[in-house]
């Protein structure tokens, strides 16, 4: 959400330099920036491989969100997301289960 987050501010090198006896320096703009959550940057990061945290892996509903053991209910106990855009993740392993969604591996 931050990508390309406008600086505003900023004004010619020459401003505020012409007539003022004061002396004093005018502040500096501040470029402000939205924070992101930790979940927000490894998205950023990961693109389209990231891990879907709204239960949807490339429109399909798996109702699971982000890493966990989601097949552990079958003795399953490894640890891994439904990504959020399959077809933009050649990594990413397709799903049985769902048709037209992908998992990956979650890291630790």
């Amino acid at each position: 959400a931050a990508e390309g987050g406008g600086g505003g501010g900023g004004g010619s090198a020459g401003e505020g330099a012409a007539g003022g006896s004061s002396g004093q320096q005018q502040p500096r703009p501040t470029l402000e920036v939205e924070a992101l959550a930790p979940n927000d940057v490894a998205a950023t990061a990961l693109g389209p491989c990231a891990c879907a945290e709204d239960g949807q892996s490339g429109g399909v509903a798996t109702g699971q969100r982000g890493c966990g053991q989601h097949l552990a209910w079958a003795g399953d106990a490894r640890v891994f997301c439904y990504v959020a855009d399959p077809g933009g993740c050649p990594s990413a392993t397709p799903s049985v289960g769902y048709a037209g969604a992908a998992w990956r591996p979650c890291d630790g």
